[in-house]
């Protein structure tokens, strides 16, 4: 499905993520959105699911490329995150997939929001801390609280 991809950091936890998703994928993808639209297209002139492919093409050509498309991307974005053990923490934004056709590679980039790499956590017996001690009279205190309370 995959044939090639380049994860490029951008920003703090940003990635730029592009890769070549296979004309034969792509193909498929669209012969089977094709098959949806034509069971269920109405012309005129035609029995539901009857029409010649050619006209279900001219007519959906649309609606065809976007079901292919949502079979895609998110097979596309999941294979991506899983081989190459990413932790996303944001939704991808996708780009480059209006030049999809039926025959060509599609080249596909999208940016996603990784979650920090935690490197090591820190030791409890190696932390640090202050004692702090503080002085008080607790007569002088209880003395002040009786004022008040009168």
């Amino acid at each position: 499905m995959i044939l090639e991809t380049k994860i490029e950091k951008k920003e703090s936890g940003v990635l730029q993520v592009d890769c070549k998703i296979d004309a034969k994928h792509i193909e498929k993808s669209m012969n089977q959105a094709l098959n949806e639209v034509h069971k269920k297209a109405k012309i005129k002139g035609f029995r539901e699911g009857k029409a010649p492919i050619a006209m279900i093409k001219k007519l959906y050509g649309g609606d065809v490329k976007y079901q292919a498309l949502n079979q895609i991307l998110p097979q596309a974005y999941e294979q991506i995150v899983k081989d190459n053990n990413l932790k996303p923490i944001t939704m991808p934004e996708f780009s480059g997939y209006d030049q999809m056709e039926e025959g060509q590679d599609l080249n596909l980039s999208f940016t996603i929001e990784v979650a920090p790499a935690i490197e090591k956590m820190a030791d409890i017996k190696e932390a640090e801390g202050k004692k702090i001690e503080f002085e008080y009279n607790l007569e002088e205190i209880l003395e002040k609280e009786l004022k008040i309370l009168q």
